[in-house]
């Protein structure tokens, strides 16, 4: 009696000496629609602050060759284009609110589905019999797709920061505030890096598509909504430097110094261009905080005759002195790339959690 053994067939992923391609090929026929839906979204952005940008630009660039806000010669152009700059300065607050959506949407609407689907399905029996380690396969998706969104939401975050450009220069903004704080080229592809896992995590471990999604963009949404209120104003107090300044005129921010508004009693020290104001307190003769009541005795004291021409030398007179503590414009990019290796690790650690679970539940 003879035997006849059949040769196992590989799968085409195992005959490809680039599974790479094979396994692109897959994620863009399974996902093309939501892939094309926030390339859609991205797009949309950019051409906005693509179009809009240069009239920015532009007429930042007129502002400052008019010698404005201190040509009086040309006030009446000054003053025109310190309205338009300032009217403009509203679209700022559109783009934050449109980038700080973004990782929610590819959370929800790519990452959630990503396994979800396979197990709702039943699909996953055959996807993981193909000769390719579960492992490996959820690697190149996640590869992939992070790439695909990393580099469109990098390209999208430098337009970001070219856009708010001069309305930061003229301290019509701040790319120290949450708003523009989580939307660089660096913040925002770590945001949408970490929106991805997130969504893949969910998915795996609650294996329904429309369920994953609900509450992948609960979490997601809760999670930028706790940074932008608390958690962003925590990490840039940390370590801050301190120096006395007045009470009045500060205009923290800034990056222009010509821009700077011209008041009574502007600070005979002014604050370090690009700075971030993270406190302020008043101290007596002793050194110790001042109470509100106590500074609320001072404020009247202080402004109940003639407007002092310099506060700090007012202040000083009388025995009492007005702090600040502040980050210089140096360390920005320190705290982005702290902010950005948090997400990147958390986005790491949820990979790791989506394995096990495969491994586990499948």
């Amino acid at each position: 009696m003879s035997t006849v053994t059949l040769a196992e067939i590989p799968s085409p992923i195992e005959q490809s000496s680039r599974p790479w391609k094979a396994m692109a090929r897959v994620t863009w026929l399974q996902h093309r629609y939501m892939i094309i839906g926030v390339f859609g979204l991205v797009i949309c952005l950019a051409l906005y602050m693509f179009v809009m940008g240069p009239q920015i630009h532009t007429m930042y660039a007129k502002y400052v060759v008019n010698g404005c806000p201190f040509n009086f010669a040309s006030a009446a152009n000054c003053s025109a284009l310190q309205s338009q700059l300032g009217h403009s300065a509203i679209t700022i607050t559109f783009i934050d609110i449109a980038l700080h959506v973004l990782p929610v949407v590819v959370a929800m609407f790519v990452g959630a589905p990503l396994i979800a689907r396979e197990f709702e399905t039943g699909t996953y029996r055959f996807t993981w019999t193909q000769g390719m380690p579960r492992t490996t396969w959820l690697t190149l998706k996640l590869t992939l797709l992070a790439l695909v969104v990393t580099v469109s939401t990098m390209l999208l975050g430098l337009l970001a920061q070219s856009y708010a450009g001069p309305f930061n220069a003229l301290g019509l903004g701040s790319p120290w505030v949450s708003g523009q704080f989580d939307i660089t080229a660096l913040l925002l592809p770590a945001w949408v890096l970490f929106g991805l896992t997130l969504g893949t995590f969910v998915g795996a471990l609650l294996k329904r598509t429309v369920s994953a999604m609900a509450v992948t963009g609960a979490v997601a949404g809760g999670i930028l909504i706790a940074v932008f209120w608390k958690l962003d104003h925590l990490l840039l107090s940390v370590d801050p430097r301190v120096m006395k300044a007045s009470p009045g005129g500060l205009n923290w921010g800034t990056l222009n110094a010509a821009a700077a508004p011209v008041s009574v009693g502007r600070p005979q020290r002014a604050p370090p261009l690009g700075s971030w104001l993270v406190n302020g307190w008043y101290t007596g003769a002793d050194g110790r905080h001042l109470t509100t009541p106590a500074i609320k005795t001072l404020l009247q004291s202080m402004y109940s005759g003639k407007l002092p021409n310099h506060q700090m030398t007012w202040l000083a007179q009388h025995h009492d002195s007005f702090w600040v503590s502040y980050q210089p414009a140096s360390r920005f990019w320190l705290f982005e790339s702290v902010e950005a290796v948090i997400l990147v690790g958390i986005a790491a650690a949820l990979v790791w959690g989506t394995t096990l679970l495969m491994r586990r539940r499948a």
